[in-house]
């Protein structure tokens, strides 16, 4: 896997840390949450001379986990510096789902993730 899909995953964390508007049961189920397993595929290209990401989403992730995907990337947005914004891989979502199939075994904590 890429360094910068590591990276995403280490934002999300950092994000759902900076969260002040969670409660203790909600910041548990969320750090359990955040695993690498769950995260949509990413495909690098090059067009131009600039890379980007191809982002393949999961067929089989639950709306309210993406949902929660969704405000922890809008808030490392809200936590990125203009440098950072400026050197962040750009990504683009593709119509056509990722083939992966989903874990084989998931936490009790996790089934909530899964559709």
């Amino acid at each position: 896997m890429h360094i910068l899909f590591f990276q995403k995953l280490i934002r999300r964390k950092k994000a759902a840390k900076a969260k002040t508007s969670w409660d203790e049961p909600m910041r548990t189920k969320v750090r359990k949450s955040l695993d690498i397993q769950f995260m949509s595929s990413e495909e690098e290209h090059e067009s131009d001379s600039e890379m980007f990401f191809v982002v393949r989403p999961l067929s089989w992730i639950s709306d309210d986990y993406k949902q929660l995907m969704a405000e922890l990337d809008r808030k490392s947005d809200s936590m990125t510096t203009q440098k950072g914004k400026i050197q962040k891989v750009k990504r683009t979502v593709s119509a056509t789902a990722s083939g992966r199939q989903p874990p084989s075994e998931v936490l009790p904590e996790q089934e909530w993730i899964l559709k």
